[in-house]
């Protein structure tokens, strides 16, 4: 998805709201596809939204539960989020 990719160079050109608006706005839309859930994710985890990044991962970790990234994940955001 090209949303996805053009949030990815946002954020790491530092326009970090302008990647996370674009993100939100595509996951109103999709909010259960894999791709858009994971980019949103990374940078949230990049950004020290560790909280949010922990929500999102434990919601979407019941409709992947086998996938080792999205544990891995979340394994990371429980630490980075202090639990």
């Amino acid at each position: 998805m090209f949303i996805t990719t053009k949030a990815q160079v946002e954020a790491q050109a530092g326009d970090v709201e302008s990647a996370l608006e674009r993100l939100a706005e595509q996951r109103a839309k999709y909010p259960t596809y894999h791709p858009l859930v994971i980019v949103l994710a990374e940078i949230l985890m990049k950004t020290a939204h560790y909280k949010e990044c922990e929500a999102l991962l434990l919601e979407h970790s019941k409709r992947r539960p086998k996938d080792e990234y999205v544990w891995y994940l979340l394994a990371e955001a429980h630490g980075l989020a202090g639990n």
